[in-house]
């Protein structure tokens, strides 16, 4: 019993010290605050006019503890559990705390060329054909030497791809069809492509006919003779026909309605 009222003692000593520290601190406190101005001096002989007539000892009395109360609430703060709130990189939000999220999947952008890019593609190719065409065209008719067979082969190829590259032509210069339709974008893009290939073919077949070309002889030669060149005049024609028929069904197919298309 002594050793608890020992302990009761000791820790109503330790209060009332404690107590009196954070008295001297606050006066000290309202002194630096109003040391600057005239009525700072007004101020400190009320507060020791206060002091000496013993408010401050009734402010701050002692409050009574009791041990029991003092421990349970020593083991009550000791048996208080802790929480510690953790954040998650996952528990932010798509938006990263920094912008508002956005719950839509992203969408795949689709890049459509436009009818200008294919106009430009297209009489490039036209007029690389229609050059080629005229070389080898000339060089058939009043030419006394060389393989008339390729020169006939390359002259209908760069023929194909001029035929080639106007059927295309057809479908882009109506406004907005190569981009409002699939079907007369893909029909634009083969066309081209194919139109591309025959000049290129024409192009190699040409110089093949120079790679072969025998300068001491003075008259054509033809190794494949009339058939070849018939051959190489009915593959134009054939595919000449097939390039301008898809062209035209496809036109008629995806164009608006026109004066003469009307009942």
């Amino acid at each position: 019993m002594e050793q608890l009222k020992m302990v009761e003692r000791s820790h109503m000593f330790i209060l009332s010290c404690t107590n009196k520290i954070a008295t001297l601190k606050q006066l000290q406190a309202l002194k630096s605050r109003h040391q600057m101005s005239d009525v700072s001096r007004q101020s400190e002989s009320e507060i020791h006019s206060l002091n000496g007539s013993g408010f401050s000892q009734d402010r701050f009395s002692e409050p009574e503890i009791h041990p029991d109360t003092a421990a349970g609430n020593e083991n009550t703060a000791v048996d208080a559990p802790t929480t510690i709130v953790a954040f998650q990189s996952s528990d932010i939000g798509p938006g990263g705390g920094l912008r508002p999220p956005n719950n839509q999947t992203p969408q795949h952008v689709l890049t459509v060329s436009s009818s200008g890019s294919h106009l430009k593609n297209l009489t490039a190719l036209l007029g690389i054909a229609f050059f080629g065409a005229s070389i080898t065209w000339s060089t058939i008719f009043s030419g006394t030497r060389g393989d008339l067979v390729l020169i006939s082969w390359s002259a209908c190829l760069f023929i194909l791809g001029a035929v080639g590259a106007g059927s295309a032509s057809m479908l882009v210069l109506p406004q907005d069809l190569i981009t409002q339709n699939t079907p007369a974008r893909w029909t634009v893009r083969v066309l081209s492509l194919l139109a591309m290939v025959h000049v290129l073919a024409g192009v190699f077949l040409l110089a093949l006919a120079i790679l072969v070309l025998d300068p001491s002889q003075e008259n054509p030669q033809a190794a494949a003779g009339r058939a070849g060149m018939q051959s190489a005049g009915g593959y134009a024609i054939a595919l000449s026909a097939i390039f301008v028929g898809v062209s035209g069904v496809v036109w008629r197919r995806h164009t608006p309605q026109t004066w003469f298309r009307s009942h």
